[in-house]
């Protein structure tokens, strides 16, 4: 760009079967997506690191905060993110609980349907469940987890109606995918397994179209 940074846009690859794909674009008349936008850096170790365009705050709508809140396996807390469609979200937890196996957050969600963004704490690894995303057999996609010295784990979503793209470890690893849930598939929240975890800080804003 005028910046000199290096942008780029990619195509969301789709993991169905060939069968499930063609009885979806019959269905919906398309399907797949391009990314949003990210900037490329080459790190001193010869990694590749992506983060969001930062013009993409151009988009944002409404802001909702949560700090310093414990997160128990017993309460799930109800996540509030724009429309519940379309919206940005980044969190910090802090793992200091030994017992904790998993922390969850759940979107796109119904009685009927879900998208999960598992972060395994035992297999250290962050985990796009798509199983009851949408009826479409997509199966899972997974990157490595790097969890901070301090205990502190980072993640930055972006939710659209047919899309989730997961920032994680500083941008080292990036998941992105589409989903196909029903329009009012809208709720979302936090839940976490074997202990307790503190949410250092959370923040989501909703996305203008």
């Amino acid at each position: 760009d005028s910046r000199g940074r290096r942008i780029m846009i990619g195509w969301l690859r789709n993991t169905m079967p060939r069968q499930d794909l063609d009885s979806l674009v019959r269905k919906l008349h398309w399907c797949g997506s391009m990314s949003i936008p990210r900037i490329v850096d080459l790190e001193r170790d010869g990694r590749l690191r992506f983060t969001p365009y930062d013009g993409l705050r151009a988009l944002r709508r409404g802001h909702a905060a949560v700090r310093e809140k414990i997160l128990t396996e017993s309460k799930p807390l109800p996540v509030e993110a724009g429309d519940g469609l379309s919206y940005e979200m980044t969190a910090e937890f802090k793992l200091s609980d030994p017992g904790v196996t998993e922390i969850d957050i759940v979107l796109r969600a119904s009685a009927e349907e879900r998208t999960v963004v598992r972060l395994d704490v035992g297999a250290s690894e962050i985990v796009l469940d798509r199983t009851r995303s949408d009826g479409c057999r997509q199966g899972n996609v997974r990157c490595p987890m790097e969890c901070a010295e301090d205990g502190l784990l980072k993640i930055h979503l972006f939710v659209d109606a047919s899309a989730i793209e997961i920032f994680a470890n500083s941008g080292a690893d990036v998941i992105s995918g589409n989903i196909y849930p029903a329009s009012d598939s809208r709720d979302a929240w936090l839940a976490v397994r074997g202990g307790s975890v503190t949410i250092r800080e959370m923040h989501t804003w909703g996305l203008s179209a």
